[in-house]
């Protein structure tokens, strides 16, 4: 079936086939991993969606992916985004920006994401914490896709407004900062209210209902008298 995932056995034998034609890989590059990653990045694409080189440095015994890996494919870009931080230790985040401030001084381009990979909301530490800040044209798949692809991201340690680590760009980071501190508190302050209505609405409270259709579509408005083009 088109798109589907083969068989283990048939996915190695095609990752076999293709690490057989990679000729010239760096020192360290394994030709198979090197050979699984593109053709699993290939399905991805396929698919619709985005292929995420994710952290090489998190910690199975050692680091799961070696160094020489980790620059071949952002120096040659084979992932649409690198996932410079996530939900793991401070040594490990520091280790994948270090590599990431490298490579980007050596003149490669790394659109970059971060996530919580917290596998859960409940007694997870790093749920809402690790995030990224697309600055897309609209809300749709296909437009945050594609901002990713551009670069035009921010990767967010958010332990709060007076801990908050971005990076990205300058100019990103300039304007996420900006939207961090005098924009979203606004927006979620709305959103706040909204909730506590649809709980007491939920809960038997009449009131609240009306209450409720009286704020309908505030949330747009706000968006819409901040970022409008005219």
């Amino acid at each position: 079936m088109t798109g589907s995932i083969p068989p283990r056995k048939e996915w190695e034998e095609q990752a076999r086939a293709l690490a057989a034609e990679l000729k010239d890989l760096p020192e360290g590059v394994d030709p198979f991993v090197h050979a699984s990653c593109l053709l699993a990045l290939k399905r991805i694409r396929e698919a619709g969606g985005l292929g995420i080189f994710c952290h090489p440095h998190w910690i199975a015994d050692v680091y799961n992916v070696p160094d020489a890996f980790t620059r071949f494919y952002l120096e040659k870009g084979f992932a649409d985004a690198f996932e410079l931080i996530g939900g793991q230790t401070g040594l490990e985040n520091q280790m994948q920006i270090a590599m990431y401030q490298e490579m980007l001084a050596k003149g490669a381009r790394i659109p970059v994401v971060s996530s919580s990979d917290s596998h859960g909301t409940v007694n997870s530490i790093c749920f809402n914490q690790m995030k990224t800040m697309v600055f897309a044209r609209e809300n749709t798949r296909e437009e945050l896709i594609s901002a990713v692809r551009e670069g035009y991201t921010a990767a967010l340690d958010d332990k709060g407004p007076e801990d908050v680590q971005m990076y990205s760009s300058y100019r990103m980071v300039s304007y996420g900062l900006f939207l961090y501190h005098n924009y979203f508190p606004l927006h979620d302050a709305l959103c706040r209210e909204e909730g506590r209505l649809m709980r007491a609405w939920l809960g038997g409270d009449s009131a609240a209902e009306e209450q409720l259709a009286a704020l309908k579509g505030q949330t747009v408005r706000m968006m819409e008298k901040y970022f409008s083009e005219q």
